[in-house]
């Protein structure tokens, strides 16, 4: 009987460490997709990247300090007063855009027409944030130094969390708890 307990159990470690093996390069593909795909192939990739919830977060957070500026605006699309910065942002500021996405909502919306011209879809409740952008508290554009702070601070936080359930994080983003709280960046 020990035996057998024992066999399957090793069977169940075997099948759950494949099955995690087998996300990571979708996970990779998904974020070059982000980093340089179409708005459509972007919209796809997040609702995969979401799908995977809080297992998903590490490689997330090692994108953030990436240097490049990937064209991409995540203001809300009922947003008619978008400000430059948003649209010149580092490449990392999506990928934290997520973590906060993922923290903020159970399900992404589905776009509300056929072709997709946003990168989180057309359902303005994929947009957490009205600009979609991370401000320094002292008012000055962000650098790469910035980010990798950014970085650093979502790393800080996962840390501290990682072994927390994805129901007890959402509250606590709901009342404020989220990563950049206390420190010198916010999200607008």
């Amino acid at each position: 009987m020990k035996k057998y307990i024992l066999c399957l159990f090793v069977v169940l470690a075997v099948t759950i460490n494949g099955w995690a093996d087998m996300e990571q390069p979708r996970l990779d593909q998904c974020i070059d997709i982000i980093k340089k795909g179409t708005f459509p192939e972007k919209y796809n990739a997040v609702i995969y990247i979401h799908s995977l919830q809080l297992k998903a977060i590490p490689r997330l957070i090692e994108e953030i300090d990436m240097g490049e500026k990937i064209p991409t605006c995540l203001a809300k699309p009922n947003n008619s007063c978008v400000n430059i910065d948003t649209l010149n942002q580092f490449g990392g500021t999506f990928f934290a855009y997520i973590i906060e996405l993922i923290l903020a909502r159970k399900e992404i919306f589905p776009n509300s027409v056929s072709e997709v011209s946003w990168p989180l879809g057309d359902a303005c409740g994929n947009y957490i944030y009205w600009e979609g952008r991370i401000v320094s508290s002292d008012g000055h554009s962000l650098t790469l130094e910035d980010m990798k702070i950014i970085k650093q601070i979502y790393r800080k936080w996962w840390k501290k969390n990682k072994h927390n359930e994805i129901d007890y994080l959402r509250r606590n983003w709901k009342n404020g708890l989220r990563p950049l709280a206390r420190s010198p960046y916010k999200w607008l």
